[in-house]
């Protein structure tokens, strides 16, 4: 732990640096927490939509029957889920 959590102060009342912390360790470690968290809540608007596309799509085609068609269009929505989560993780293989 660097000493400090994602809203405390990084300096003192006069504005300066706090001394036994780690000023610029914390500062980058909250920008990586926060870039991702705006990246899940991306990917998660994403499939989201991928969901509901899905859905529409279902309904629309009336696939209730056809099971062949419902299973394809399972795998192209778990297909497209799958390429965002790999392009997350080519954004940052930590992940």
């Amino acid at each position: 732990s660097l000493g400090a959590g994602m809203n405390e102060s990084l300096v003192d009342k006069e504005g300066f640096p706090i001394a036994d912390k780690d000023v610029h360790g914390i500062r980058t470690l909250r920008n990586k927490i926060i870039c991702r968290k705006n990246d899940h809540e991306a990917m998660m608007h994403e499939i989201e939509k991928i969901m509901f596309k899905y859905h529409e799509v279902l309904k629309k085609e009336k696939t209730d029957a056809d099971s062949k068609r419902k299973a394809q269009l399972q795998q192209h929505a778990k297909n497209q889920i799958l390429r965002l989560h790999k392009e997350l993780l080519e954004k940052d293989p930590k992940l």
